[in-house]
């Protein structure tokens, strides 16, 4: 019974797609059409650098890393900062430490104080230096070892 089904199937399908020229015919054809999804691929990574901060005052631009993208298009790049900490204990207050936009390359966004996340938007393939402009380290930051975690958020710009 089940090669009579199988073989039921494929005089149907052979009936639906193929065609039939009887007699005298020429330039006979038959055309198709395929559609091929490449999906969006990614290849990132992240190198951070420590900062040493001496003096208070003016510091000026302070790299915080170097992000690696290597993807088939353009991506969407987001970061969110998820928590600071002091000699290991969770940052409760602002420190008041003053800064400018941050910057990817030549691309550069403010901090969105509500979400905590910078969006650079679309960026290609590269490798680009990554920080903050115009630091300014108050008199009265306490002398210790800040830890800033983040996020890198990396969207494609293709979807199907």
């Amino acid at each position: 019974m089940k090669k009579l089904v199988i073989a039921a199937l494929l005089v149907l399908v052979v009936a639906l797609f193929a065609q039939h020229w009887g007699g005298d015919f020429s330039n006979a054809n038959i055309s198709g059409t395929v559609t091929v999804r490449v999906h969006q691929w990614l290849d990132a990574a992240l190198t951070t650098y420590d900062n040493d901060v001496y003096d208070y005052g003016e510091f000026g631009d302070m790299a915080l890393g170097s992000l690696e993208i290597d993807s088939n298009a353009p991506v969407f790049v987001e970061v969110r900062f998820t928590g600071a900490t002091m000699d290991g204990a969770s940052l409760t207050t602002n420190p008041d430490v003053e800064f400018g936009e941050f910057y990817l390359g030549s691309k550069s966004a403010s901090l969105d104080t509500t979400t905590w996340t910078v969006n650079f938007g679309e960026v290609s393939d590269g490798t680009y230096e990554f920080g903050v402009t115009d630091v300014n380290i108050p008199k009265d930051l306490p002398a210790g070892t800040y830890e800033i975690a983040f996020d890198v958020i990396f969207n494609p710009t293709v979807t199907f």
